[in-house]
């Protein structure tokens, strides 16, 4: 930067410079080089002439420091920032260590000298997890002296390193929201009963100061054998998730219930071969034509019998054909360039597996975009293999994915974290109403699988229990299950009071429940705005009716409620809204727990796993 006194000087030569100020009576002042220390002192004693006098245009301001994202990330501790980095970061404790910028970083932010061991660093992350974790009792006490009540989801899950883990989530409802809390990881070891699992689900729900008996109205699991005797052992309610439920009703129609399945089969293609043969032969002829497919002679049936014999089902066949292209680079190139040429983009096919069915959908789906080309490819002469997808194939596959539509969809809705049973019982209605109003060869066969799994599964007296308290009764909820009396429903009712709201005070205020009875026609609604209103009609509550015809309730409650307040029955409304329809909370906790422990963490403590999890749970919520 050039001095300001160069302002006030001419140079002249390599050795001196000459003053430009007006009288001055030393001209000329001696420098050396780039010198102005000379200069600056003639200014200051002869003129009286200072830096700080300059005009402000002419000088330059500093130069600000570039502000880095650190700058604007504000921890209260050291303990939270090695937290944020473990947990939000995926660091490993030796990665916090060995890095020095880390370290500096660190240094510079908490003027702390930073533990450059391992072992230190891990244990002041434990001590910040001991610090969340008496927060979460403190918060859990605080919700359990206002007389909230909880519900918890658990499942079990195998790490990569084969050790089982059992996980538990509690679940409340406070102003008009639900709430979750991860409450760690249990290890496995050994053989687990369903004695022992109650033993140490009721261990660890004390160390969370949490009195199973009183403050827990239900459980949500998986079907698992272990599982529903673990429910029966307990005073609360088990709720089997609806989600596996779900899993398995479509697995039956896929892969369990071959034979069901290949009459539906059998009766799409009869049906297709019945209908005027010059027109399927122009719709052939029109699809070879853009697909530069030439004349397949598998095309041309006589029965049905004929196409089906000796052939698996569609998803089977469609399976055979995707391992053509997976297991083979150089067919998998040939597809690739004739996919290229109509999307401008490569597009792999998708490989399901029967544990994951809803990939089912997804595969099928992107076997059908690129299908014409898929049937170039099989003609081409390096695989030369045309039969193996042909236009009845297509037609099959267009069918079960107009059943998996509406599947997908509700299995989806079903996993959000916000469901309660009534939630759930619209996105089931709404599901068993698309597959039987559908007019697919393969719908009755996934409603009767699917209808007989749910079934198994719903509390339908419990469902009926809670539309009763926010004072609505469906025509419709009925439609498809059993519906309970009115009796059985409200002396349910009155043993969950028993056993959960006995100490409660409560009084009764009269009013009237309320009939939906809309028969408006939703034909013309696409299925996300059926399934919208689906769930709005079982979980709105009319205006009208602030409160549902409690003194009905009277004659089965008067052992608890002479004279008291009715407080309680909207604590018990409350605490059924907990009860999770899924256990797919458990399910999100397994998938952080999976890229947890990664290849390289295979021998983590299972304290340290479990400290992991809960804090990075506590982050997520915060």
């Amino acid at each position: 930067m050039k001095s300001f006194a160069w302002k006030y000087f001419k140079k002249i030569d390599d050795k001196y410079a000459e003053c430009q100020v007006q009288n001055c009576t030393k001209k000329r002042i001696a420098i050396t080089g780039s010198n102005t220390k000379g200069m600056i002192g003639h200014l200051k004693n002869i003129h009286n002439i200072l830096k700080d006098e300059l005009n402000n245009s002419d000088a330059q301001p500093p130069q600000k420091k570039q502000k880095t994202i650190m700058d604007f990330v504000k921890f209260s501790s050291l303990k939270e920032t090695i937290a944020r980095l473990v947990c939000e970061d995926n660091m490993n404790f030796k990665q916090i260590v060995k890095s020095e910028y880390m370290r500096k970083s660190l240094q510079r932010d908490f003027s702390e000298n930073v533990p450059k061991n391992s072992s230190t660093i891990m244990k002041l992350f434990l001590e910040f997890y001991e610090d969340i974790r008496q927060q979460t009792i403190i918060l859990i006490n605080d919700l359990r002296g206002r007389g909230l009540r909880f519900s918890v989801t658990l499942d079990e899950w195998t790490s990569g390193a084969n050790k089982r883990y059992l996980n538990i989530n509690l679940h409340y409802f406070e102003r008009e929201n639900a709430h979750h809390i991860n409450l760690g990881m249990i290890r496995m070891d050994g053989s687990w009963t369903a004695n022992r699992l109650k033993q140490q689900f009721d261990e660890h729900m004390k160390s969370f100061n949490i009195d199973v008996c009183r403050d827990v109205i239900a459980a949500t699991g998986d079907g698992a054998s272990v599982m529903v005797a673990f429910g029966k052992l307990n005073s609360f309610l088990y709720h089997e998730c609806l989600s596996h439920g779900l899993h398995l009703g479509v697995n039956d129609a896929l892969y369990n219930s071959s034979m069901d399945f290949n009459i539906a089969a059998h009766n799409f293609i009869s049906e297709c071969l019945t209908e005027d043969s010059s027109e399927e032969s122009e719709e052939c002829d029109s699809e070879e034509s853009t697909s530069d497919i030439t004349d397949d002679e598998n095309l041309h049936f006589t029965s049905a019998e004929d196409f089906y014999n000796g052939q698996s089902n569609i998803i089977k066949k469609m399976y055979q054909v995707i391992k053509v292209f997976r297991n083979s680079p150089l067919k998998n190139g040939i597809l690739q360039k004739l996919i290229k040429r109509k999307l401008n983009k490569e597009l792999n096919l998708i490989l399901d597996t029967p544990t994951r069915w809803n990939s089912v959908f997804d595969a099928a789906c992107r076997f059908l975009v690129v299908e014409d080309c898929v049937r170039s490819s099989l003609c081409n002469k390096d695989i030369n293999r045309p039969d193996m997808w042909t236009c009845l194939d297509t037609e099959l596959l267009k069918e079960l994915v107009k059943v998996l539509e509406p599947v997908k969809m509700a299995t989806e809705q079903l996993s959000d974290q916000n469901n309660n049973l009534l939630i759930a019982e619209g996105i089931v209605n709404f599901l068993l109403n698309s597959l039987r109003d559908s007019d697919s060869s393969f719908s009755s066969l996934f409603y009767d699988t699917i209808h007989r799994r749910i079934a198994k599964r719903r509390n339908g007296i419990l469902v009926q229990l809670m539309l009763y308290l926010r004072g609505a009764k469906l025509s419709n909820t009925y439609e498809h299950f059993e519906k309970h009396s009115k009796t059985s429903v409200l002396a349910y009712g009155t043993n969950l009071l028993k056993n959960h709201f006995s100490n409660t005070d409560r009084d009764y205020a009269e009013t009237s429940n309320h009939e939906s009875t809309s028969e408006e026609s939703t034909s013309h609604l696409s299925l996300r705005e059926r399934l919208n209103r689906s769930i709005f009609e079982y979980t709105s509550v009319p205006q009208a009716v602030e409160r549902p015809a409690f003194d009905e309730f009277f004659t089965e409650f008067q052992k608890l409620d002479h004279g008291k307040t009715s407080e309680v029955l909207e604590q018990l409304s409350n605490s059924l809204l907990t009860i999770q329809p899924t256990s797919v909370q458990s399910e999100r906790i397994f998938s952080m727990s999976n890229n947890i422990l990664s290849k390289n963490r295979r021998r983590m403590l299972d304290k340290t796993l479990n400290a992991i999890v809960f804090v990075k749970s506590y982050f997520l919520n915060k």
